[in-house]
């Protein structure tokens, strides 16, 4: 039996396994063709949500599953039948385009999945310098993408759950990110010592504890209009941070005591319009961070005086904000313009 009849076989043998199992792959003929075989597994629902089985009880040849419903790759190399589609090569052999493409049929990404990778090991990984997760991934697991080497990006999608260090010391330069940090997700995010911009994204709601502590070139953290809280030592260590964004109406609803330690230079940048809410909310102004009330205008607008019955001023930069220097009341240019108390007359 050559190379391609002896992969039929198995695949046959495979299709029946999940068949007996209760995943129906319908395929219309016993000899399928690669590609009859690929498209049949792809419309296969996989629930992962569940122990649907152990591995004595369904490695009874090589199979999609394995114990802890990690998926589980068989042992086959097809590397000399180049024309194979890329996910049936993944299936059997597990090489890199099936760890790379993260398919549909299996939205975990395990611990220590790319543990200490670099372009060397998963060049495929890498591609245009940027690790997208895709949308269909669920959860990334502890240490999944620990110290990778990722040259510019990250982006980690709405609807996922990241665990701790899953990319602690990874070398990007920047994070976009609309998932959720699990309650445990200590240095998920943290260590990262090229990171400089962190964006969180709608529907992003809370830094948990030490998520994002201790990447110590970080200058820039925005922050959606779901956001609601941050935990302790969420962004500790961060001692470049310049500003942190807040673009919610609403001022969050918890701030740590120690979510900002060691963050000397940030200033805290809210909707000018929730000036006051911001100011109040409890444990914003133990560090002495400035807070800075921003807004939109067109150029030659009139600026608002008071907020809420409080007088207000504004300035063209945040920095002259701070400072309290060059006071403006008409808007020198289309685009933001930043505001605070009054400065104070001895």
């Amino acid at each position: 039996m050559n190379s391609y009849q002896t992969i039929i076989s198995e695949l046959i043998k495979q299709k029946q396994l999940l068949n007996d199992k209760g995943y129906a792959v319908n395929i219309a003929n016993n000899n399928p063709s690669p590609s009859e075989i690929t498209e049949a597994i792809k419309k296969i629902n996989f629930d992962f949500t569940v122990a649907t089985a152990t591995e004595e009880d369904v490695m009874e040849g090589k199979t999609f599953f394995a114990q802890n419903n990690e998926l589980k790759t068989g042992t086959f190399s097809l590397d000399i039948i180049q024309e194979y589609e890329r996910i049936i090569r993944g299936l059997l052999s597990g090489d890199i385009p099936f760890a790379c493409e993260f398919p549909e049929y299996c939205p975990k990404i395990r611990s220590y999945a790319y543990y200490n990778s670099s372009p060397s090991t998963y060049p495929e990984l890498y591609a245009q310098e940027n690790l997208i997760i895709p949308n269909h991934i669920r959860e990334i697991d502890t240490y999944a993408f620990f110290s990778i080497q990722i040259s510019n990006k990250l982006y980690v999608p709405a609807n996922c759950n990241v665990k701790t260090s899953a990319f602690q010391y990874g070398t990007m330069q920047e994070v976009e990110f609309a998932g959720t940090f699990d309650s445990k997700s200590n240095y998920a995010i943290g260590y990262c010592s090229k990171l400089k911009k962190l964006t969180f994204l709608e529907p992003f709601t809370a830094l948990t504890n030490y998520c994002c502590c201790q990447n110590v070139k970080l200058e820039e953290v925005y922050l959606p209009t779901t956001f609601t809280s941050i935990g302790s030592y969420a962004l500790d260590g961060c001692s470049a941070i310049k500003l942190i964004k807040f673009t919610a109406t609403n001022s969050p609803t918890s701030i740590a005591s120690t979510a900002f330690k060691s963050c000397p230079n940030a200033i805290l940048l809210v909707p000018y319009e929730s000036y006051y809410a911001y100011y109040n909310t409890t444990n914003i102004l133990r560090y002495n961070n400035p807070i800075v009330g921003y807004g939109d205008f067109e150029e030659g607008d009139s600026l608002p005086t008071s907020v809420n019955g409080q007088d207000i001023v504004w300035y063209p930069t945040s920095d002259d904000a701070v400072a309290g220097t060059n006071a403006i009341t008409v808007c020198p240019s289309t685009g933001t313009v930043y505001m605070t108390y009054p400065p104070t007359v001895e």
